[in-house]
């Protein structure tokens, strides 16, 4: 089973538990399908990182969704 990795980078000032798509100020849906839920993760860390989406005064937040979304938009992987 493959999932979708979602990365959403959000502002220091925002809480983790409000930190998705319409609160981030960049939302990325990376082009790799890991096969666990714990290679999603690490991936969108390391895509995070390796993208440098991340800046000074921000945070990466992982959205692991279970299965491709080639169809979808976005605002399903929250």
């Amino acid at each position: 089973m493959l999932y979708t990795v979602a990365i959403a980078v959000c502002l220091s000032a925002t809480p983790v538990q409000k930190c998705s798509e319409g609160t981030s100020v960049a939302w990325v849906v990376a082009p790799e399908h890991p096969e666990s839920i714990g290679a999603c993760m690490r991936h969108g860390m390391l895509y995070a990182a390796e993208s440098h989406l991340v800046t000074d005064g921000s945070y990466a937040k992982v959205f692991c969704s279970f299965g491709m979304t080639a169809g979808k938009t976005t605002a399903s992987l929250q």
